[in-house]
């Protein structure tokens, strides 16, 4: 019997989280899973044009606001009721996203409700934050956190107990990344051959995109590539300026081209203050790019120093800069971590491996549910 699983997300932008539903959708078996793509109605195009390249069905959601919409809640979860999810599967982007949708499935009677935790923000207690959480987790069946260190956090400052949690990481997949045409990336802005370090990030202070374009100052012997946006983008160009290096960093933009991009790279700089476990890290390792990143969160649970490549102190940017340099120069050492580093995305990051541990955990809860 096909079962349906139906994968929310409140979000507006297209970040990791979302190329991580992408993943789930693209690898579910068809002939088990009829898989559904419930989305906010301000959701990215690209977020619906690649969730239905990947073969799922997608559905635009009413938007619940405030606690106050009850009606628009009442349509949302009738909305859920509608597509009759045996899992509802919601992506939360941080600790309270998916809330209304999470509540509107409970209300909808899914079956089984499972939710993943890609990051952990140490939220402040104003607006009953604590308390808001226990509620939606009393209607979760299992959270999935993507990293141990995100599985820590929801024990320690939600009080998730730990046999509501399973960690699963991010997926990554393997095929795409060697897939990339040949040929220069459309505007690519290197043509002398200097080394490209590249970052793919929302430009967004947690992501420390300015620690990066600091460590240039340091390294005069290759260019920045910043592919992304986001509301720091006219304040990282004039740090740039200021700092006396924006002739050397160059903002692409918001690009779907990741692959091409992490062809034409030397190497992927992650300056990042927080992360759950970033999907930017999981792609250069599959694409044989070497990695230099802060020594944070999920991060360090698939960047090992020395070994899948470099971590480094927070907000340094001269350890960033030695760090690229070691990349850059030392030949050797940059294949060994490089080769390393897709060895182990191959056994534990792949979208079979992930997506069959995922489906396998839609199968134990509702086995639990006897259904």
């Amino acid at each position: 019997m096909k079962r349906t699983v139906v994968h929310y997300s409140d979000s507006a932008v297209f970040g990791g989280t979302e190329r991580s539903i992408v993943h789930l959708l693209a690898g579910t078996d068809r002939s088990r899973w009829r898989a559904v793509l419930l989305h906010d109605v301000a959701a990215s195009e690209e977020l619906v044009r690649e969730a239905q390249a990947a073969g799922a069905e997608t559905s635009a959601a009413p938007t619940v606001r405030r606690k106050y919409d009850v009606s628009e809640f009442v349509r949302l979860a009738a909305a859920v009721r509608r597509l009759q999810p045996a899992v509802f599967h919601a992506h939360l982007h941080w600790p309270l996203a998916g809330k209304y949708g999470i509540m509107a499935a409970a209300t909808a009677r899914a079956s089984v409700i499972v939710a993943t935790a890609q990051l952990h923000v140490d939220l402040p207690p104003a607006g009953l934050v604590g308390t808001q959480h226990r509620v939606m987790t009393s209607a979760i069946d299992r959270y999935i956190a993507v990293s141990s260190h995100v599985a820590a956090a929801l024990e320690r400052r939600f009080s998730v107990p730990r046999d509501k949690i399973t960690v699963i990481p991010n997926a990554v997949n393997l095929d795409a990344a060697g897939a990339a045409e040949p040929g220069l990336p459309a505007n690519w802005p290197i043509r002398d051959g200097r080394p490209a370090v590249l970052i793919l990030a929302r430009l967004e202070p947690e992501k420390g995109v300015d620690v990066a374009i600091d460590a240039m100052t340091h390294l005069s012997d290759a260019d920045l590539v910043i592919a992304g946006d986001g509301s720091l983008r006219a304040a990282l160009e004039e740090h740039a300026r200021a700092v006396g290096v924006d002739d050397r960093v160059h903002f692409l933009g918001h690009r779907t081209d990741v692959r091409a991009l992490l062809r034409h790279a030397q190497a992927l700089v992650l300056p990042s203050l927080r992360e759950g476990l970033p999907l930017a890290v999981l792609e250069a390792m599959a694409a044989g790019v070497p990695v230099v990143a802060t020594d944070i969160g999920g991060t360090r649970e698939v960047v090992q120093h020395e070994h899948t490549g470099l971590l480094v102190p927070v907000n340094d940017s001269a350890a960033f800069a030695d760090a690229l340099r070691r990349t850059l120069t030392e030949r050797d050492a940059t294949a060994r971590r490089v080769a390393t580093a897709r060895s182990l995305v191959q056994l534990e990051y792949s979208t079979d491996v992930v997506v069959s541990r995922v489906l396998a955990l839609y199968d134990e809860l509702l086995e639990a549910k006897r259904l």
